[in-house]
């Protein structure tokens, strides 16, 4: 009689929605390059929690931008993207009237239900973080118009002191809807989690035929009980390493450790 044994046993990073004045756009391979987009209608301050400075790379490189703006029976939608010239618009299906846009928003005289696109000109500045900071395991960006941190009292010079990890976390940035952030994590340098109890399902098994033996009676260091009609019982939760010590009996069988199979215990 044998004892089968079977266990029942996150590059990141995140461009939350911004304000239409300022946005933070990750590049496709920028978990191996550090390279980001923002796109701005005001003079932006991007600051990163760093000391090593950023790279910038240009500044108003003009792209095109297409969005698909939800009308949930409302009148406004803002664009995705700080607008840079006038803007093209159709009502995707269903006609609703007219849209104006304006102000980075889109806007209906009335409250509507459809999908409306949007076609409009922008333009962004290219940036680039440290190559070496991609092994940290988390990076914080930060883009804010100018105007905005004059108005709170803070300077770009105040925001970068020297072992402030660029100060970024000082200003109440949830509070001020101009400024976008974008985090970068790194898995490989997190640090590893603890390993958990486990749960064990043990199946009771003849040693000739490996059929099934309902109705064994099992006892573990970590549960006993009586295997089911699939000769199965579950046990634990056993810690990783621990040393489970198995009994297993039943009639017309010789017990499990009164045999020769060696299978009286198991490391989990």
């Amino acid at each position: 009689m044998s004892v089968i044994l079977t266990q029942s046993r996150h590059l990141q990073f995140a461009a939350p929605a911004a304000a239409v004045r300022v946005a933070l756009e990750a590049e496709d391979d920028f978990s191996s390059t550090g390279i980001f987009r923002c796109y701005a209608d005001c003079e932006a301050v991007v600051l990163a929690s760093l000391t090593a400075p950023l790279r910038l790379l240009g500044r108003n490189i003009q792209e095109t931008v297409t969005d698909y703006l939800e009308f949930a029976l409302t009148a406004r939608a803002a664009l995705s993207r700080p607008q840079a010239g006038a803007a093209a618009t159709r009502w995707v299906g269903k006609e609703c009237g007219e849209i104006a846009v304006r102000g980075g928003e889109a806007v209906t005289p009335t409250p509507v239900l459809g999908v409306a696109e949007v076609i409009y000109p922008t333009h962004y500045s290219r940036w680039q973080l440290p190559v070496a900071s991609l092994s940290l395991p988390r990076v914080l960006v930060v883009a804010v118009c100018r105007e905005e941190l004059a108005r709170l009292g803070f300077s770009p010079a105040r925001l970068r002191r020297p072992g402030g990890g660029g100060g970024t976390d000082s200003l109440p940035w949830t509070e001020h809807p101009p400024a976008a952030r974008l985090t970068y994590g790194n898995p490989a340098s997190a640090a590893p989690s603890e390993p958990q109890p486990t749960r064990y399902v043990l199946t009771v098994v003849d040693h000739c035929t490996g059929d099934p033996v309902p109705g064994a009676t099992v006892s573990t260091s970590f549960g006993r009980g009586v295997a089911d009609a699939n000769g199965q019982l579950e046990i634990g939760p056993v810690p990783p390493g621990a040393r489970v010590q198995v009994h297993v009996s039943a009639p017309g069988y010789q017990d499990t450790h009164l045999d020769s199979l060696n299978n009286d215990y198991f490391i989990a």
